[in-house]
């Protein structure tokens, strides 16, 4: 086994549409300039696992305990034993004198890749769908298999940021912490947790959303980040939380999927979108990214790096005529 120190936090093969020969344009801190995409959206030992204390188990059990579902508190106490199952298993072999290098070094190899193949398991799982919408195909959303498996995917991507870690950080941070928990610890579980909870409430209230598919018409592509999936009810709020949620997904420069319970979107399968509306979802992509944004062409991205643009679209209405 290798050990794997190079974590990327978002799907290399999500980005090759926007890729020629593997290099990709990307905008950081000002900065243009053309990577390979081995060298986007990652971080050393993002994935790395961290043993939780009793403190942090305590404070996951009461987390998970508020929902009032039995079997999502199952399915995450599950994450919980999952993400410790490796310490605990090194505690045995310290409390029996076991101390074999060999041994020793594999269990560290699986601290630095287990969640890191547990994304690769997941990537799977959503890759044939991934495929579809390539290929003009959302057919798979109005199934039970394909809703599940799609959201639930959809999901992970939403959670397993950058962006979103230190969001989660920051919020859990400005909660009660009668146990000390040091928050960066506990991410690698607690966003799998969040996660499961925002795929199962997708799915709780599946007969109000519509996944959209959104064909670009115009010459200016869809940008992505290295926060691809984004919530557009977020758009404008710097502090507060949305009350409400949706997905915006773009899949290559020409194509996006929309999972939305806005009204006016209610019943539409399929929306070709204009210049003025491809900016806009892009907007929101650049309002929401972390530090990278990506896309097929330089000119592209130039265009959004100036941050004054943001003034143009003051409000973020997606009203469908």
């Amino acid at each position: 086994m290798t050990k794997k120190r190079r974590h990327h936090y978002v799907w290399r093969y999500y980005l090759k549409p926007w890729a020629s020969n593997d290099k990709i344009w990307c905008l950081m801190d000002g900065t243009l300039f053309c990577s390979n995409l081995m060298g986007v959206a990652q971080r050393r030992d993002f994935y790395k696992l961290n043993e939780l204390t009793l403190e942090d188990i305590r404070f996951l059990d009461e987390f998970i305990n508020k929902s009032e579902s039995d079997f999502l508190r199952e399915i995450n106490k599950g994450w919980v034993s999952s993400f410790n199952m490796l310490f605990e298993f090194q505690r045995y072999l310290d409390s029996n004198g076991i101390y074999e290098d060999q041994v020793r070094a594999h269990l560290d190899e699986l601290k630095h890749n287990l969640e890191e193949n547990l994304h690769a398991t997941i990537e799977e799982s959503g890759k044939a769908y991934l495929e579809d919408i390539l290929q003009e195909n959302v057919s798979f959303f109005r199934t039970e298999k394909g809703y599940i498996i799609f959201i639930y995917y959809l999901s992970v991507q939403f959670m397993r940021t950058e962006r979103q870690k230190q969001k989660a950080i920051n919020a859990l941070n400005m909660v009660p912490n009668p146990f000390g928990v040091k928050f960066e610890r506990i991410w690698n579980v607690i966003t799998h947790i969040i996660a499961t909870n925002v795929g199962w409430n997708l799915y709780a209230l599946r007969e109000n959303y519509q996944i959209v598919l959104l064909k670009n018409s115009s010459q200016l592509e869809f940008i992505t980040s290295d926060q691809p999936v984004i919530n557009t009810y977020a758009f404008r709020l710097k502090v507060e939380a949305p009350e409400k949620f949706d997905m915006y997904y773009p899949v290559s420069p020409s194509l996006a999927v929309y999972l939305t319970d806005r009204p006016e979107w209610k019943n539409l399968e399929r929306v070709e979108l204009g210049e003025s509306d491809v900016d806009q979802f892009n907007i929101m992509i650049v309002e929401q990214a972390n530090k990278q944004l990506f896309a097929s062409k330089k000119d592209s991205l130039l265009r959004y790096a100036d941050e004054t643009l943001f003034n143009s679209f003051p409000n973020c209405s997606l009203e469908r005529k």
